[in-house]
């Protein structure tokens, strides 16, 4: 019964092999587009700025509905492929 309950308990795992290229994908076009249009900056700032929370958040209280999660990020990863 104590396992049990230190696995309910236990943090979140979040699946850095998805969620660390998505950020490092993000800042290196952020980077490369301010060159020609530096207002670019700003999105990049305010992508980071939400994704920050929204991760902070997935640790705090873990990930609700992960079936549903993991379908749309599928769903929109194919949809900008």
């Amino acid at each position: 019964m104590h396992k049990d309950y230190a696995e309910l308990n236990a943090p979140p795992m979040i699946n850095y092999g998805v969620v660390y290229p998505q950020s490092i994908l993000m800042f290196v076009i952020t980077m490369l587009y301010s060159i020609n249009h530096p207002p670019i900056v700003i999105f990049g700032a305010l992508y980071f700025g939400i994704a920050y929370v929204v991760y902070k958040y997935k640790l705090l209280f873990g990930e609700g509905h992960i079936l549903l999660s993991m379908f749309f990020t599928h769903a929109g990863l194919r949809s900008f492929l």
